[in-house]
């Protein structure tokens, strides 16, 4: 540890770097035609879309014809170096107008439906007689990963394709529809990402003099960074406050919705700083205030600027900007349950960008060892159609 006595006080010398990850879902406006009937609307929302990156996907969409019980099959095709090699059935769910079918590796019981992974390709068997048909008109969701939970607990998942691109996942079999749903492999972070569906997001760089000041001190930073924010060398036992403006802006007609994650806590090597849990007791889904500083920990407030003040930020926090402001921590991927925690929201087609204040708190115990302290924020943004 490097400490260097000013004036009377020790400091230590800590930099730390909050490195965000941006990260979109487009929803399929459509889906092309291969047989008579073609499926619409059809969407597959994943979890994480970074190159070569384990994540789950949801994919969902209503039949246009019935799957009877008789052999008929269902396939979900992934284009090659999407990587299923670690899925098998019990990290697969299929769902019928929200009850979930009873399935098996095949049909030699009584169960509804069966699962097989072959290279790239999912195959789901309705199986004869054991009524699991899916009548026309029906909402079938199919999960995909460590959030299929019905037969058997999923913990595996598609790794993604090494390559930024859009692709298309075809939905096919020996039933009479068929669609794509299409995807998009995000590699570098970004402070903003148009896609063909008209949805912009960004996150916008904020000084010390625009961000909101919510402990009346003067330790804002002076300005961070599209995709940064470096409380550079910080003094222990004291909070440090800085900004980010998200924007949103899509011609969704169900609205949006935004979320945010974390990788990890704070880390230098083998060494965290812990999220805390503010004054009394926040924790990743319930906000608190948090006014003393030596109650340690890395946390965020919300501030809505424009857009629907009861639902483009948090309305279950007092906002930044408000007297007895509360924050939240940052959920954990892969820890947490929740895993993400929505932001921001809208249940309309946007007239105008919806904009919001995205606050860190910060406060770091006197015990910490000096070190760059590091970790990634995920944003996930997806319209809604």
């Amino acid at each position: 540890m490097r400490i260097t006595a000013l004036t009377g006080r020790s400091f230590i010398l800590l930099r730390l770097i909050v490195v965000f990850t941006l990260v979109v879902f487009p929803l399929s406006l459509g889906a092309r035609s291969i047989k008579a009937d073609a499926l619409t609307p059809i969407e597959d929302v994943i979890e994480d879309s970074r190159p070569s990156i384990d994540s789950n996907h949801t994919i969902t969409f209503t039949t246009q014809t019935l799957v009877e019980d008789d052999g008929s099959t269902i396939t979900v095709t992934f284009p090659a170096s999407f990587d299923l090699t670690s899925v098998d059935h019990d990290d697969i769910d299929i769902e019928d107008d929200s009850t979930d079918k009873e399935t098996a590796v095949n049909c030699a019981g009584s169960d509804e439906v069966s699962i097989v992974v072959a290279a790239q390709i999912i195959t789901f068997t309705i199986c004869s007689g054991d009524t699991g048909d899916i009548t026309a008109g029906s909402i079938v969701v199919i999960e995909i990963g460590d959030h299929a939970d019905h037969d058997g607990a999923g913990s595996d998942q598609i790794n993604n394709h090494p390559t930024p691109a859009v692709y298309d996942i075809t939905i096919g079999g020996t039933w009479s529809d068929d669609g794509l749903a299409k995807i998009v492999v995000v590699a570098d972070l970004t402070a903003r990402i148009s896609v063909a569906e008209t949805l912009t997001f960004t996150v916008g760089a904020v000084d010390a003099a625009t961000c909101v000041d919510r402990d009346d001190q003067t330790n804002e930073v002076a300005t961070t960074g599209g995709t940064l924010v470096d409380f550079g060398a910080v003094t222990t036992e004291q909070f440090y406050d800085a900004c980010h403006l998200l924007t949103v802006g899509t011609n969704a007609t169900a609205g949006y919705g935004v979320t945010v994650t974390e990788s990890d806590q704070l880390s230098y090597g083998g060494d965290q700083i812990a999220d805390g849990a503010c004054d009394a007791a926040c924790t990743e889904t319930t906000a608190a205030v948090w006014t003393t500083q030596t109650i340690n920990g890395f946390g965020y407030c919300l501030d809505d600027l424009s857009g629907d003040a009861a639902a483009t930020a948090d309305a279950g926090m007092i906002q930044c900007a408000t007297a007895g402001v509360e924050f939240k921590i940052f959920p954990e991927l892969d820890d947490d349950s929740p895993e993400f925690e929505a932001i921001m929201s809208s249940v309309a087609e946007l007239s105008a960008n919806d904009t919001t204040y995205l606050g860190y708190r910060l406060t770091v115990p006197g015990s910490t060892p000096a070190g760059t302290y590091e970790n990634n924020i995920i944003l996930v943004a997806t319209p809604l159609y």
